[in-house]
């Protein structure tokens, strides 16, 4: 007998499509017949509480001009992630956001708050050698190590970016 590799990103991919059905139907279900909705959620043997976080990853993009297959690229993991905070005003950066980050960086930089316009988030990724050599250039350009962590970051890679290239920091 020969054994096969499982399809992991087929399988990932259609259980996400899945769940994204399944939050789809619950939300309809929950304004055209809440009766039904009981007996669907039971059916699936679900709690209540369980389906009601199904149905609100996909409640914020109903009212918003999106269709199904722009979610469907997004995925369920990042739309999870996404979905509390999407507004009227904020739905189109946060959408660019999740389709452009990998789920690991866009839980990174949503702990960081940024979903803004006016700002632009670069997720960088070293190796252990590669991050000696920032870390320092970062330091001796005013950055500050607290507990292990950078602090002033931004500054200092500015800092440095305006000394390498003859030009005032607050030019850029």
């Amino acid at each position: 007998m020969t054994r096969t590799t499982p399809n992991i990103e087929g399988m990932a991919e259609f259980t996400g499509d899945v769940m994204m059905t399944l939050s789809r139907h619950l939300n309809e279900l929950r304004e055209e017949a809440p009766d039904c909705r009981r007996a669907v959620i039971s059916f699936l043997g679900l709690d209540p509480e369980t389906a009601e976080q199904i149905a609100a990853v996909t409640r914020p993009f109903r009212a918003l001009p999106i269709d199904d297959a722009t979610l469907g690229r997004i995925g369920w993991a990042r739309l999870r992630l996404i979905s509390p905070r999407v507004d009227a005003e904020n739905w189109r950066d946060l959408v660019k956001v999740a389709q452009a980050c990998s789920l690991e960086g866009l839980r990174a930089l949503l702990q960081q708050g940024v979903t803004g316009r006016d700002r632009r988030t670069v997720l960088m990724t070293f190796s252990a050698e590669q991050y000696a050599v920032f870390e320092s250039v970062l330091l001796a350009h005013g950055a500050e190590c607290e507990a292990g962590a950078l602090s002033g970051r931004e500054a200092a890679l500015l800092a440095a970016l305006a000394k390498a290239t003859n030009r005032p920091a607050n030019d850029r």
